[in-house]
């Protein structure tokens, strides 16, 4: 599996050089429960909410035979700093080594926490949450 963030224009990539063990992909639905008098509770099926995305991997200081790309620590962290500051969607791409993509939308950083671990890696943890471009029509 490979995980590929990107802005819009694809003018700046980077590629999780550490895949997650978990990866969660919420997809919520925006339902709504009434209690009637006379037929107890009803749920009323709304549309879906924003999707949200988990996960927590680590960037490594040095190069690792295992990783999925070159990216190291200080590139990773401050990619992921800029989107959040900036307040740009990024894009998302989960595929698989065959080249099946299993996912790929808009989202915006939530959170973004990193820190050090004892050998000098920087583990980290990210949420992210959909983005929906709104097309405004005059």
């Amino acid at each position: 599996m490979n995980i590929v963030f990107s802005n819009e224009d694809r003018t700046e990539v980077l590629q999780l050089p550490i895949i997650p063990e978990n990866l969660e992909i919420n997809f919520p639905h925006n339902n709504e429960t009434f209690s009637t008098i006379d037929s107890g509770d009803i749920n009323l099926v709304g549309r879906a909410g924003l999707k949200s995305i988990s996960l927590s991997s680590w960037f490594p200081m040095k190069q690792y035979s295992f990783a999925k790309s070159s990216v190291l620590a200080p590139e990773g962290k401050e990619f992921f700093v800029k989107y959040k500051r900036e307040r740009k969607p990024l894009r998302v791409v989960i595929y698989n080594d065959s080249g099946y993509t299993y996912h790929n939308e808009t989202y915006v950083i939530e959170d973004f926490t990193f820190g050090f671990d004892r050998v000098g890696d920087m583990p980290f943890s990210l949420s992210l949450k959909q983005y929906v471009y709104k097309r405004v029509s005059l």
